[in-house]
């Protein structure tokens, strides 16, 4: 049920006090769309996606896994839920990657699946796998740096921007197209979640203890200073047509993209995950991971609901992930 948000101590003017707070209720109603009801389970027997590509896919899935688990590809399966209906299974060490480009001990994560559901990308050590869902053919794209930490598709389908870490505690964005592959610097630096609807890249900077949303397209740049606390911003945001979902502490915040108010919030619980900014659903619905499944929530009017279904976890520091096609999803 809404409830009434308390003051936010830290954000100066930008204040939370009197916001309407949600809350996911214990009961969920299931929320038509074309996704499956659920995920299939952790060890589920399914046809193999390199034999039987899918053409184009929805949603992917990645299985449990936890921080310890062992190095190297063999231990890496995505799940991706094709057009035709029908769940499959990439192994990821059939792709002949070399161990040595596994991105070592921690929670892989599903990768992320074009807008619209032709290609998914992969992070790898040396940069990123690409393949294309109609051929199952893989386009292995080598990029400076140390590590990928995040990559993204533009909403145009045919280019990927990857986040690298370049020493330093220094990051940088770099563009991978599809017609070709050999990657560019980007004009931008990314956060989580940059892109519009529109195909602009929207990120935050801190410049002393100000907060600069920038609005970056195709004929250059627009910055201006708004009343965001960096801790709330320094994550980016979700840039949707009229508002931007934010992530700060374990909750969710939409800000008026006009006003840069904030007008709804949702807390999470303490199984949820942490209030990391997904994507827009529609202009007024957000979807979500949570320990229940992937939800949504409507901004305007507190609606929350599930989309898929998650089976229990049988270790509770055990993580899942997934990526959506959101131009086939509704």
């Amino acid at each position: 049920m809404p409830t009434t948000g308390g003051t936010d101590a830290d954000a100066g003017s930008w204040s939370l006090n009197g916001v309407r707070t949600d809350e996911i209720p214990q009961n969920l109603r299931m929320r038509p769309s074309k996704l499956p009801r659920s995920f299939p389970a952790d060890d589920a027997d399914l046809p193999d996606l390199l034999e039987s590509p899918p053409g184009t896919a929805s949603i992917v899935y990645h299985p449990r896994e936890t921080f310890d688990d062992g190095f190297g590809w063999s231990s890496e399966r995505v799940y991706f839920y094709g057009a035709d209906s029908t769940w499959r299974s990439l192994e990821m060490s059939d792709l002949g990657l070399p161990d040595s480009t596994h991105p070592g001990p921690d929670t892989y994560g599903a990768g992320a699946l074009s807008p619209d559901g032709t290609h998914w990308a992969g992070r790898t050590n040396d940069g990123v796998a690409v393949m294309n869902l109609k051929t199952a053919t893989v386009e292995v794209v080598t990029i400076p740096g140390k590590y990928t930490s995040y990559l993204d598709w533009h909403t145009d389908s045919q280019r990927l921007a990857v986040v690298r870490f370049s020493g330093l505690r220094t990051y940088r964005t770099w563009t991978v197209g599809l017609a070709s592959p050999t990657p560019a610097r980007a004009r931008f630096d990314l956060p989580l979640d940059g892109f519009a609807d529109d195909g602009t890249v929207v990120t935050f900077t801190r410049r002393g203890g100000t907060t600069h949303r920038v609005v970056h397209g195709d004929t250059g740049r627009v910055s201006i200073s708004v009343p965001l606390p960096w801790r709330t911003a320094r994550t980016g945001g979700a840039a949707g047509p009229t508002h931007t979902l934010l992530g700060v502490r374990r909750e969710l915040v939409v800000v008026d993209n006009a006003t840069n108010e904030p007008t709804a919030r949702l807390r999470l619980r303490r199984t949820d995950s942490v209030g990391w900014p997904r994507g827009w659903w529609n202009p007024t619905t957000v979807y979500l991971v949570s320990n229940d499944g992937l939800l949504t929530w409507n901004t305007t009017n507190g609606d929350i609901s599930k989309l898929v279904g998650v089976t229990s976890p049988t270790r509770p520091d055990s993580y899942w992930s997934t990526s959506i096609a959101v131009d086939l999803a509704s």
